[in-house]
């Protein structure tokens, strides 16, 4: 097909059945009949009420627009690096000149892929990362993500597999992990007031801010600010922001940081630290202290002492005294929980729960 000058357009209609649209730098295919383009500006290709597939298989020359009928229709990219764009619902664009209405699934390949949702309320359908490491960006909405497969999940409206990466837009948003459930790319919370819950965890884990690590991200953390332990022996450290740190079980160490900080003891002996330590991104020393702090053969007062100076103790000569526990000059609370806690504070910060048999050391 020769456009022969001006501004030339091709609309290309399914039939009732299923359809495959195929899309090249410079042809259209549809039920195995290629149509070769020259000068030709634009193109629509429209589905019909079965299942249809928009598979790009090269970024086109000209201008092209799938429109999706009542079927679950997915639009398929090339093997690239792409960049999909989610405007409204089931609507957006791919590299730019591919644009959709009326999409159900949108699927990436071996290539990078990143999806962004946040120019609208996000997508209505589900995201298949493919291959290659693939990142999806929220709406600007307060979002719940839950993490509730490996690489996989739901945020809103939009489920996704195959994503590696996820980040957070301009509200605040909450990534929330099912048990034992990873990530083997990185978490950035955006804007907002961020935080990740690892409450559904059987097992303990080990969130540094500070460092911007934390146990089922294999990649780097950013923008976080609060975050919740999971059921066993935990090890939280906030960064330089106003952090609340939530131990929830076990026997766990919250350490504050700088900034305006509330740490939450929860159900076990915590060790509740208001401010920042020469240990914070030193995560043996942090492994030792937990080691003698979540030890069940010594009493809580054994554990304290060897922590705070005394030898005998797992903690290899790690200890938490006002040599090594800086004053953060902020006004910290700490607030203990069901069992026996250890307060690491100043004399500005707010203590809450804590009782006579409780240890307190001032810094």
């Amino acid at each position: 097909m020769d456009g022969s000058g001006g501004a030339d357009q091709l609309d290309l209609h399914g039939r009732a059945t299923a359809n495959t649209f195929v899309v090249n730098q410079t042809s259209v295919a549809s039920q195995g009949k290629i149509v070769n383009l020259i000068d030709v500006e634009s193109v629509t290709l429209v589905g019909k009420d079965a299942n249809d597939l928009f598979d790009v298989q090269a970024t086109p020359a000209f201008n092209t627009l799938f429109q999706g009928g009542l079927g679950s229709d997915r639009v398929q990219a090339p093997n690239q690096a792409n960049t999909w764009s989610i405007t409204a619902g089931k609507n957006g664009s791919l590299n730019g000149n591919v644009a959709f209405t009326g999409a159900d699934v949108l699927v990436g390949n071996a290539n990078t892929d990143a999806f962004n949702t946040d120019l609208g309320n996000g997508f209505n359908g589900r995201v298949l990362g493919g291959a290659g490491s693939d990142t999806l960006k929220g709406a600007n909405l307060n979002s719940i993500w839950n993490i509730t497969a490996n690489n996989g999940g739901l945020v809103g409206l939009t489920s996704f597999s195959d994503i590696e990466n996820l980040v957070g837009a301009a509200l605040n948003d909450t990534f929330v992990f099912t048990n034992g459930k990873s990530l083997t790319g990185g978490v950035d919370g955006g804007a907002g007031v961020n935080k990740l819950n690892y409450a559904a965890y059987t097992t303990g884990v080990i969130v540094n801010l500070k460092a911007g690590s934390a146990t089922g991200i294999g990649g780097a953390v950013a923008n976080i600010v609060n975050v919740v332990g999971g059921m066993r022996n935990d090890i939280l450290v906030g960064n330089d922001s106003a952090n609340t740190l939530s131990g929830a079980g076990g026997r766990d160490i919250l350490i504050g940081g700088l900034g305006i900080d509330k740490l939450l003891g929860g159900g076990g002996d915590n060790i509740l630290v208001g401010g920042k330590t020469d240990f914070d991104t030193n995560l043996a020393a942090l492994n030792s202290i937990l080691a003698e702090w979540s030890r069940t053969d010594l009493g809580y007062l054994d554990r304290v002492n060897h922590l705070a100076g005394t030898a005998g103790g797992l903690n290899a000569g790690v200890f938490l005294d006002i040599n090594t526990v800086d004053n953060d000059n902020a006004s910290d609370t700490l607030t203990g929980g069901l069992a026996l806690d250890w307060f690491v504070a100043s004399l500005g910060d707010v203590l809450i729960g804590k009782t006579a048999m409780e240890q307190l050391t001032t810094i």
